[in-house]
């Protein structure tokens, strides 16, 4: 079933909300990518794709995959380059494993920053074949401005256009058999039917790179996303007074979707471009400039590079979780370009995160491993993440790939299925701050593969749609590989947000809480708890049990699930109203732990 968020009824918007109870709603989209590449002509000659960019041209697509060099086997691919994809900046993927794509052409140099002949759209790519390079694509929003980042969920897709988040219904995609055409503007109605539900992500005039960016959902079903500390905010519901928003001062963001919540979850670093979480729900995120690794702890006040500590009692912010930097931080970060840091790990700016899952299938090597990409080293960089008594220290092993195209600029690293990433390819020269132009008429996405001998089969055939099963097969899928454990998580909360109406949810608690006592290690054992959380069938009582298990790692996320409606301060140390407070358990059990 589809739905609108809570608060939100089907006439408020304008809609039609069809009743289908089990196709994925970008699966309406199907027929769209049969349109394949008949619109390459139409993106090629668009007159909106100007370049300004001063260094000439990047390497031929073929050229580029040809130089690209890696320390362990992988089969790499071009998935999709220009004229299909232009400017990537962001990508999710879909519960039948198809790449939506954030294409940015508005972002440029000062005097361009609002061109009106620039506008930014969502690709969908389909790889149908599993072969590595995507054999359809099609536009499925067009017409946006500052697209920075997508995200599908909760019965519709979401884009991060700072200074809005907004929301796009699924009842505004077409339904089966109705397709566009090539020369359709239905990839331009639907922008017009986004919903903005928070604005306030401010971009700065000077510093306007840092902007609010990288939607991601988490294992507690909040939405997260991640904004520089150049660009403040002051973010609420449109039309919100000034009073009742919470201010944003960079670092890490959530919003609920359900309950209308919007948090500042930890505070400080400078540009933040990558979030990812290990196997066992802790949340790291990537950095440019003053460290590239930090964890991410709610409440946290982070060591800024530019921006005052607006708290005025933190006497002493936190560092980054990492034993090395990738340049020569004895000396200034902006010396770290042109290769000048190449024997440190490739310049202070990084992009993107993903932290490999240690189960077969991956390299031996990548297990574990954060993976971020080097913006002016042109690489993956790799930290082992090695647990001490005072937390998570990221130590630098060698690196995974490098990219000998000049023009490369890595902006994003996902997470596809059958063990392999996603690599976004800006393809452009220079670096956020554009001044030497911006190159709108390419663009590239790699694909890398570690299929090895060890992996296990897929739990589903290629190119299913998750969608479609039943809760019971998506209690399956919990057990599987983690990226459809997470897929399936994701699902559940969905059909959870739109109603249990024939009690398909309640039906599969019993396994669920099986998985949770019962599961083969711990991480699954996770997964049946956050399956349990998001459907809303884990209660306070089961949750302060947990909080005498065996399991240090589940005693953590029971306690983060019983804080997860807790007011949390603000950057500038306010506490919202909204939120249960703790209460006297709470605090003794916070002692006692």
């Amino acid at each position: 079933m589809f739905f609108p968020p809570p608060g939100l009824r089907p006439a408020s918007i304008g809609c039609r909300w069809p009743g289908l109870a089990t196709a994925s709603f970008l699966a309406l989209l199907f027929p769209l990518l049969a349109l394949e590449r008949s619109r390459g002509a139409d993106r090629s000659a668009d007159s909106t794709a100007e370049n300004s960019e001063r260094a000439g041209e990047p390497m031929p697509p073929k050229e580029a995959l040809s130089a690209i060099t890696t320390t362990l086997p992988a089969r790499v691919t071009l998935l999709a380059a220009e004229p299909a994809i232009r400017n990537p900046v962001a990508a999710a993927v879909d519960a039948a494993g198809r790449l939506l794509v954030a294409e940015n052409l508005t972002y440029a140099e000062k005097p361009l920053k609002t061109d009106p002949r620039f506008r930014d759209r969502v690709t969908m790519l389909e790889d149908a074949d599993g072969d590595g390079t995507a054999e359809r694509y099609a536009t499925v929003v067009d017409g946006l401005e500052g697209l920075a980042s997508v995200a599908v969920g909760r019965g519709g897709l979401w884009l991060l256009c700072p200074p809005r988040l907004l929301f796009i219904p699924a009842g505004h995609l077409p339904p089966p058999g109705w397709p566009d055409t090539p020369d359709s503007d239905e990839p331009a109605r639907r922008r017009a039917a986004a919903i903005p539900l928070l604005d306030g992500f401010t971009i700065s005039p000077n510093s306007h790179h840092t902007f609010a960016n990288g939607l991601a959902w988490g294992p507690d079903g909040w939405l997260y996303g991640r904004c520089g500390a150049s660009s403040p905010g002051e973010i609420g519901p449109p039309g919100s007074p000034a009073a009742e928003r919470v201010p944003l001062r960079g670092g890490i963001w959530r919003y609920h979707p359900e309950r209308r919540i919007f948090e500042s979850i930890c505070h400080g670093t400078t540009n933040p471009w990558g979030l990812d979480w290990d196997d066992l729900g802790d949340g790291f995120f990537t950095n440019t400039v003053n460290g590239h690794l930090w964890r991410l702890l709610p409440g946290a006040h982070y060591a800024r590079s530019h921006t005052v500590e607006p708290h005025p009692w933190v006497l002493e912010p936190l560092g980054p979780h990492a034993d090395h930097d990738h340049f020569d931080s004895s000396r200034h970060w902006t010396e770290s370009r042109d290769g000048r840091a190449d024997a440190h790990g490739g310049g202070h700016a990084h992009t993107g995160c993903v932290i490999v899952p240690d189960e077969p299938g991956w390299p031996e090597a990548l297990r574990g491993r954060l993976l971020t990409l080097n913006l002016h080293g042109r690489r993956i960089n790799v930290d082992r993440l090695d647990a001490e008594p005072t937390g998570i220290i990221g130590r630098h092993e060698p690196d995974l790939a490098r990219f000998g195209d000049p023009f490369f600029r890595g902006t994003d690293l996902v997470e596809l299925p059958g063990h392999s990433l996603a690599i976004l390819d800006w393809s452009d020269t220079g670096e956020c701050h554009e001044g030497t132009g911006v190159h709108r008429t390419s663009g590239r996405i790699y694909r890398f593969a570690f299929g090895r001998e060890d992996a296990p089969a897929a739990p589903v055939s290629l190119g299913t749609d998750l969608e479609a099963l039943p809760a019971a097969d998506l209690v399956g899928l919990l057990q599987a590989d983690r990226w459809h454990a997470r897929m399936a998580t994701r699902i559940l909360a969905d059909r959870n947000a739109a109603g249990d109406r024939q009690g398909e949810l309640d039906r599969i608690v019993p396994a669920l809480d099986d998985l949770l006592a019962h599961g083969d290690d711990v991480s699954r054992r996770l997964r049946g708890l956050w399956a349990l959380w998001v459907i809303g069938r884990v209660d306070e009582p089961s949750l302060w049990a947990l909080l005498d298990d065996p399991a240090p790692a589940i005693r953590v996320q029971a306690l983060r699930l019983l804080s997860d409606t807790w007011p949390i301060d603000t950057v500038l140390g306010g506490r919202p109203a909204r939120g249960n407070p703790p209460h006297g358990r709470a605090l003794d059990a916070l002692e006692r732990l």
